[in-house]
């Protein structure tokens, strides 16, 4: 017949004594200390990293979308209302907000 494991004497008394709990808060405080550290130099090394990159002019981020060949052509065809926006973002082949991302750099210019 197998015994329960609060029924185990050594068990009771590892877990009821108040000492065992003042060891187990200082080994957890050593833990998250070391832990803490660790963190603070993973967060430098990285600072250093991304430093030093952008130092070699590293780019971070996507590629920036080029504006179409075609796309002064469609949006004049698009101000003339010969065609829809719909078809606008056929021929040129943009989502819609970089269709009117490019469109207001297209007019600042």
């Amino acid at each position: 017949m197998l015994r329960s494991c609060c029924a185990n004497p050594l068990f009771t008394r590892l877990f009821h004594n108040p000492e065992h709990f003042y060891f187990v808060g200082i080994k957890f405080e050593m833990l998250s200390l070391a832990f803490e550290s660790e963190q603070i130099n993973i967060r430098m090394r990285q600072a250093e990293g991304i430093a030093s990159a952008k130092a070699r002019g590293v780019r971070f981020g996507p590629v920036p979308q080029k504006q179409p060949e075609n796309y002064a052509e469609v949006v004049e065809l698009r101000e003339q209302k010969k065609i829809s926006l719909k078809e606008a973002l056929v021929l040129t082949r943009l989502s819609k907000s970089a269709y009117y991302r490019f469109l207001k750099e297209h007019k600042a210019h």
